[in-house]
């Protein structure tokens, strides 16, 4: 019960924070626009600088909260905020500096204030037009599920997470492209750079911020409506009670892992239906022994002639859900497919079903995961630098010789390692940035 409490307040806190991660990121956007006209020209570059900074210390606060929130939308907006700073510096020094007339055919008044809204709305349409573009799988994610991996990447706030924040890059995108489009055209069309009038105000600064006011009372009430359907109503709150405790072993004999395969999977297509044959799904814990899981093991194959290696856990720890994950190395490979019900394939034949869809996403997932930790544990050490002196070495990736690999599973290092390496571009200055915005060279 205790449990059914928790996930239906840390899901609350999860809807409520897309809301608080909205404002700030926003407001943080917002705040050139509305002081343009109280500060000189100079202090401008430097305030989106600023607001890049305290949304780097609120992300790393957030990293260490034992449910961090969902940091899509304020990276988003460092990078807005850091390609506002330089677009503000290039027209504060063409404002400064140069004697020639302004883009609409007017001599530069240094005396008015500069427009950050010019500046501001269309890189946050460029930023946010590459943002829809990598939907599928933007860097804030990544970083996640290498940090909780599958089981967060499964849980009910990450779904909620991406669903909402891909609404609310989408909806920066349009509101962004309409100020532009709108300010540009007045820019263009109507302003005289005498002075600062009321058309002018009204299109520079009051537009902006009132657009501003009515995103913060569109997505609070949106926010509010979620919260009542998830977590303050009966007949649907039950979508949080259904986590737990699972334990997943990918089974391995020789060169081959035994997995479940539906009977009607060589007749017809049935999507993500394969899986590994051994899971077990027990109540909520936040550790499991090695016995505990060994235990489940001997008592599924009625054999103690085998070997159980943990791997590596995922958890989603606002929702009170984990998942292990646990190698198992056999050698009776004809007891263990009769008494699993399962069928022996080779690596390269789940790869193919994986491509055509019939593969569980958890299986696709763990097998990724333990492929992707192998190779860059093979080819470079724990900072990102060869191993050989070879650029692009990939090194031979077999299952059966998984018994002899000597890495951890469980470090996200090796995620980060395999993501950022001496054979990516610009390998020093990325290490770098992820440092000065992470805090640590780890992920």
């Amino acid at each position: 019960m205790f449990h059914s409490v928790q996930r239906r307040q840390n899901l609350a806190q999860g809807i409520f924070s897309l809301w608080v991660n909205w404002a700030i990121s926003l407001g943080f956007i917002m705040l050139p626009i509305i002081i343009a006209p109280l500060v000189t020209i100079k202090i401008l570059p430097i305030l989106p600088l600023i607001s890049a900074g305290v949304l780097t210390l609120l992300d790393r606060l957030n990293r260490h909260q034992k449910q961090p929130t969902c940091f899509r939308i304020p990276h988003s907006t460092q990078i807005i905020l850091m390609a506002s700073a330089l677009t503000l510096l290039i027209d504060m020094l063409y404002k400064c500096n140069t004697e020639m007339n302004s883009i609409i055919g007017q001599p530069v008044n240094k005396l008015n204030p500069v427009l950050p809204i010019l500046d501001i709305a269309p890189v946050a349409v460029i930023v946010c037009m590459v943002g829809i573009i990598r939907a599928k799988s933007p860097m804030s994610c990544r970083s996640c599920k290498n940090r909780l991996s599958e089981a967060l990447d499964s849980g009910q706030i990450s779904k909620l997470y991406f669903r909402e924040t891909t609404r609310q890059l989408h909806f920066l995108f349009w509101l962004s492209l309409a100020l532009s489009i709108t300010t540009w055209w007045y820019y263009l069309s109507s302003y005289i750079n005498v002075n600062i009038n009321s058309s002018d105000t009204y299109f520079f600064l009051l537009c902006p911020s009132l657009c501003f006011v009515l995103s913060l009372i569109y997505f609070g009430i949106r926010y509010y409506t979620l919260w009542a359907y998830y977590c303050n109503n009966k007949a649907t709150a039950d979508v949080v009670e259904h986590h737990g405790t699972t334990l997943r072993y990918i089974v391995v004999c020789d060169d081959k892992i035994l997995l479940n395969v539906p009977e009607h999977e060589m007749q017809q297509s049935a999507p993500h239906s394969i899986d590994v044959a051994l899971k077990v799904s027990i109540p909520f814990k936040e550790r499991v022994t090695d016995q505990e899981a060994h235990d489940f093991v001997v008592n599924a194959l009625d054999s103690d002639d085998n070997e159980v290696r943990f791997l590596f856990h995922s958890c989603d720890p606002g929702m009170y859900s984990n998942i292990f994950h646990y190698a198992v190395f056999v050698n009776n490979a004809d007891h263990v497919a009769n008494k699993l019900n399962g069928q022996w394939l080779t690596l390269s034949d789940t790869n193919d079903m994986i491509s055509e869809g019939k593969v569980s996403m958890a299986l696709a997932t763990e097998l990724s995961h333990i492929y992707t930790v192998t190779m860059a544990w093979k080819a470079y050490d724990s900072r990102g630098h060869r191993l050989y002196e070879i650029k692009h070495y990939k090194p031979t990736f077999r299952i059966k010789d998984m018994p002899s690999w000597d890495v951890d599973y469980d470090d996200p290092n090796w995620l980060y390692v395999a993501e950022l390496n001496e054979d990516k571009p610009l390998y020093r200055v990325r290490r770098l940035w992820h440092r000065i915005t992470k805090g640590t060279g780890r992920p």
